[in-house]
Formats: C-alpha cells, sequence, structure tokens
C-alpha cells in the first residue's frame, strides 16, 4: 500500500469512494459530483490543505482523507481533519490514513489535531472509528452539536 498526496488521475475514484460513503451516512443533503469535484481539487492545490489517499497493491484507491493545517487566529496551527474515507472497515488502510494525518500535522507544526465524527455512520461504524482514533492518541473534546434547519 502506497499513501501519498492525491493527484488528478485519482479525482475520478476519490469521487467515487465519496458517493459510496454517502449512501453509509443518515446526512440527508443531496450529492453533487461537481461540487465534490471543486472540494477535492481545492484542497489537492491549497498550501494550508492536502488530499491523501491510500493506493493498495492493486493500484486501486482503498481510502483518502482531506486535512487542513491552519494558523485561524493563533501564532500555533491547528490541524483539521476534513474528510475521512476507507473502502474496507478494520483493514491496516484505516490506520494508515491515521498515520499519515498525524504526520502532516506533524510536518505543519500543529499543536493539535481536531476531529470531528460527524458523518452520521451507524452505530456500530461509528464506533469503529471513534475507536480508531482513541488507539492513534485521540481524546474527547467536546460534543459536537448540530441543527437542521
Amino acid at each position: 500500500m502506497i499513501i501519498r498526496p492525491a493527484e488528478e488521475a485519482d479525482v475520478p475514484q476519490i469521487l467515487d469512494l465519496i458517493e459510496q460513503g454517502t449512501g453509509e451516512s443518515a446526512f440527508e443533503g443531496t450529492y453533487d459530483r461537481e461540487r465534490a469535484t471543486d472540494y477535492v481539487r481545492t484542497h489537492m492545490h491549497w498550501d494550508e490543505a492536502a488530499a491523501i489517499v491510500a493506493i493498495d497493491d492493486n493500484e486501486q484507491l482503498a481510502g483518502g482523507f482531506i486535512a487542513i493545517a491552519s494558523h485561524e487566529m493563533w501564532r500555533e496551527r491547528l490541524c483539521g481533519l476534513c474528510k475521512f474515507w476507507v473502502l474496507q472497515r478494520r483493514s491496516p488502510v484505516a490506520r494508515s490514513l491515521v498515520n499519515r494525518l498525524i504526520e502532516f500535522a506533524r510536518d505543519r507544526e500543529c499543536m493539535s489535531i481536531y476531529v470531528s465524527a460527524t458523518a452520521q455512520l451507524a452505530r456500530k461504524e461509528q464506533k469503529l472509528f471513534e475507536n480508531l482514533l482513541t488507539r492513534a492518541g485521540f481524546n474527547y473534546a467536546g460534543a459536537v452539536m448540530k441543527r437542521n434547519m
């Protein structure tokens, strides 16, 4: 498996993975491939962000993430995980991607990494993601609140 920055040739597979992931979420938004394309490409080319992919031994996309490292209003940078996708749960792919996220933040001298587990997955899938993060040293730092409009 190779973990590397996303390239233009990866975009169609990334979009397929995103679309598949929307089917697993209870989120009620309407998927828009054109907007998803813009979102991925923006993070691929933005200096304070990264779109990272995991490529399996068959040269197929196995997962990926989008993250930002930003000063916001601080002297120190903070890292935020924006999106995280894996094809297979309980695989080395997810752990490898989390390790690359930590490396991304460390390389940019971030003070902390913030992750909100807000994909609105089924309880079991949600817990798997939280356990993945906990095992990598993440701690709970408050609740995420939502209000539908």
